[in-house]
């Protein structure tokens, strides 16, 4: 798909180290990206109303953990939150927050590939949101 027809996505990158989320930033080019090197700050722009479609977040933060950070975030948006993804440096990380664990050192296909998955979870979860709120109509009694 052509990048005029495709949507620019809000995503949040969480991560103390500038390097890595700048190189983070420039893969997702295109897009309307926020690095935030203090997770606690990040949370604290998600709970003010900020939204994001796609957060990106280092498992490794100084104060609150990655995982803390998705935690939070899945505990107040629940399903109809943003992709969720913990970016780590140990292949043994366990996030049940998070909808994607990337390993450390990112490879940049894998990064551009998260627009693709942050898509489908969102057009899953709004599916799903629409199948809920479902209600069939009243049948029409008497008429002939």
């Amino acid at each position: 798909m052509h990048r005029a027809a495709c949507r620019r996505m809000r995503i949040l990158v969480v991560d103390g180290d500038d390097v890595a989320a700048r190189s983070i930033s420039r893969v997702f080019a295109y897009h309307d990206v926020i690095q935030e090197p203090d997770s606690d700050v990040a949370l604290t722009r998600v709970r003010s109303g900020e939204w994001f479609d796609l957060v990106l977040c280092d498992a490794a933060m100084p104060k609150t953990s990655g995982v803390g950070v998705l935690d939070a975030m899945r505990g107040w948006f629940g399903s109809d939150g943003p992709t969720l993804v913990l970016m780590s440096g140990s292949d043994t990380e366990v996030a049940p927050s998070a909808d994607v664990i990337l390993a450390k050192p990112l490879r940049a296909a894998e990064v551009r590939r998260l627009i693709t998955v942050a898509r489908a979870l969102h057009a899953r979860r709004t599916t799903s949101r629409a199948r809920s709120s479902w209600v069939p109509s009243e049948p029409q009694v008497g008429r002939s």
